[in-house]
């Protein structure tokens, strides 16, 4: 059977949320009370909203430095800006 991408990146996201929990938790899905499975799905909505972030923000910056700039900011002043933070 052939996965797409965003199934292999899931399944390995569940594997790893499965793998950092204190108790060991059934993974046999099917199994799961529907809190265990509601809290299953929103460790790995929270992972998937943290990496889109981390993959989103750098070009956010880019474009509101540009935009920036274009209101006649000074490009440097807001890298520093950054760099402070």
């Amino acid at each position: 059977m052939a996965y797409d991408t965003n199934t292999i990146e899931n399944l390995l996201l569940i594997n790893t949320l499965l793998i950092r929990k204190e108790k060991p938790m059934n993974t046999d899905y099917q199994t799961l009370t529907d809190n265990e499975l509601n809290e299953l799905f929103q460790q790995i909505y929270d992972e998937q909203a943290r990496r889109r972030n981390m993959r989103e923000l750098p070009e956010q910056v880019v474009g509101l430095v540009s935009a920036y700039e274009q209101l006649g900011g000074d490009k440097q002043e807001i890298i520093d800006r950054i760099n402070v933070v």
